[in-house]
């Protein structure tokens, strides 16, 4: 019997199991040279120039692969702006720009061709729309906005520009669209920081450079309230203009310079912002750049110099000369605000004081005096000053036979002696009752860190008190020493 083969089977080869496929990694957003964040705040009466600024950057800058150019921008409703207004005597006329959409947006600031028909619409991409409830004098509208902008457009240096109105040691970034009782609201200094270290703990970034185009806010106290929140600080002492808002030349310079291969460091984009407004006056009658990390010592030096102010046996009248002598600023309000007035250039009043201390023979003030000037002197990288003209209503009454109208007109002209930081520093209670100025010294100034670690806030008030004191003294004595009043008895003839 013939027995077949078997046919060999063909080895099996076992096949290992195919690699579970990766994921494909999201594209690295590159780092670029700079990141801007415009946060321009038009939730006001501001809102045409704010508006209005949007599109006239577009017309000079934008995005290029080495920088990025955000903003974020709130808008009033054109109908409570109308009744703003009226309720000011303004004349109203739409903004007509892009619209006049309300609420908040946010874009990704691209360079747009100047044409007639660009100059009213913003078109640079809109990348959100915020709700409704949003409104940007919020300190949590800050935060969300630079945490966005700083995920979203890594870089290797950050700036941000706050445009709006300023108020010193008020705050600055205001809303007149809340439906808060007052209807009105601002951001405080405290807020601020507190809005960019919760951006620091999400993101990991400080801005570089923090600009305000807005009124006063060169100020000690702000600036040492956000004194570990960047590196470099750049704002006016003074009241600024409609204008101040506008960072189309700034950005083309800073976009250049690294389409050259040269990207600006901080310092150099701080005095770049800086002297934009060395040749414009009305602009930025003043404008001044702060090395943050400098105010500790700033900060040091006012503490000595108080403890000094209350040891010292100089008259309180005498100390009051010397703060009044120094630069104030509200120059360009018309009238004169009583709290712009009170605001002072910081080393031309240490300089005062400086040399009463001499005069006095108070060698302990006089050195923490100047002690001040040089802390403040160090801490400013650089600053401009310019001259300032303002006129003033003396007296508006008719012709004796009516039929015109005499006005009577002083015009001052000056040069500020302004050095980059100003201080809040009152006299006369500011023009209210002790207890008046007490509650906003206790409620408004003192929660401050410059305020409160340098013992400031209490010296003011004592200060203050000390100097009412002597004014109802003064005026006592002054009654004591006059004559007493004999009518005299006319002669009947």
């Amino acid at each position: 019997m013939i027995v077949a083969a078997a046919t060999p089977k063909t080895p099996q080869v076992l096949k290992s199991k195919p690699a579970p496929a990766k994921a494909e990694a999201a594209p690295e957003t590159p780092v670029k040279d700079w990141t801007v964040v415009m946060y321009l705040d038009g939730d006001n009466d501001a809102e045409e120039r704010i508006s209005r600024a949007l599109p006239l950057l577009e017309q000079k800058a934008g995005s290029t692969d080495k920088v990025n150019i955000v903003a974020q921008l709130g808008r009033l409703p054109q109908e409570k702006l109308a009744k703003i207004y009226k309720d000011r005597n303004y004349d109203y006329q739409p903004t007509a720009i892009d619209g006049d959409w309300s609420g908040v947006r946010r874009f990704y600031v691209t360079k747009q061709e100047a044409t007639p028909e660009g100059r009213g619409q913003i078109r640079s991409e809109c990348t959100e729309k915020l709700s409704p409830d949003v409104h940007m004098a919020d300190s949590t509208t800050i935060a969300d906005c630079l945490i966005d902008a700083f995920k979203k457009y890594p870089a290797k240096n950050y700036a941000v520009c706050f445009a709006d109105h300023g108020g010193s040691i008020l705050g600055a970034m205001t809303s007149d669209g809340t439906p808060s009782a007052s209807g009105h609201d601002i951001i405080n200094p405290a807020q601020l920081n507190k809005s960019l270290e919760l951006v620091e703990k999400a993101t990991g970034v400080k801005p570089n450079v923090i600009d305000f185009a807005a009124c006063l806010m060169a100020s000690g106290e702000v600036a040492s309230q956000l004194s570990d929140r960047a590196d470099y600080y750049l704002a006016s002492q003074e009241v600024t203009s409609k204008t101040y808002q506008h960072y189309g030349s700034i950005l083309t310079d800073l976009t250049q310079a690294s389409a050259d291969g040269k990207p600006m460091t901080p310092k150099e984009f701080g005095l770049r912002v800086l002297h934009e407004y060395d040749n414009k006056p009305k602009v930025a009658p003043d404008k001044s750049m702060i090395d943050l990390s400098k105010m500790g010592e700033l900060k040091s030096a006012v503490s000595d110099m108080v403890s000094a102010l209350k040891k010292t046996k100089i008259e309180a009248s005498k100390l009051a000369e010397a703060i009044a002598e120094a630069q104030h600023f509200g120059l360009h309000s018309d009238p004169i605000t009583s709290f712009s007035a009170q605001t002072r250039d910081l080393r031309g009043f240490a300089e005062k004081l400086e040399s009463l201390a001499r005069t006095e023979k108070d060698r302990a003030l006089s050195k923490a005096a100047g002690a001040v000037a040089e802390a403040v002197a160090d801490a400013v990288v650089d600053n401009h000053a310019h001259d300032y003209s303002r006129e003033e209503v003396l007296f508006t009454g008719k012709s004796a036979d009516g039929k015109e109208t005499a006005t009577t007109i002083v015009r001052y002209d000056g040069h500020y002696d302004a050095h980059g930081i100003s201080l809040f520093t009152p006299l006369n209670s500011l023009n209210t009752t002790p207890e008046k100025f007490g509650a906003f010294v206790e409620n408004r100034y003192k929660y401050l860190s410059f305020a409160q670690e340098t013992g400031w806030a209490d010296w003011l008030l004592d200060f203050n008190a000390q100097l009412s004191a002597d004014k109802v003294a003064a005026e006592a004595a002054k009654k004591d020493d006059m004559p007493e009043y004999q009518p005299i008895t006319p002669e009947l003839r």
